[in-house]
């Protein structure tokens, strides 16, 4: 029985990791883009 509450709290945990994973993925995409924005916007002035 307790198998089966540690495997169920496991899964809740490891959708915690990966919904913060996707987040981080899609905030260091942006900083890229910005970044890379940045550097354009920098190179006509």
């Amino acid at each position: 029985m307790k198998v089966i509450i540690f495997s169920l709290g496991f899964l809740k945990i490891m959708k915690k990791m990966t919904a913060l994973l996707s987040v981080g993925e899609n905030y260091l995409m942006l900083c890229s883009r910005y970044r890379h924005e940045v550097k354009n916007n920098l190179q006509f002035i």
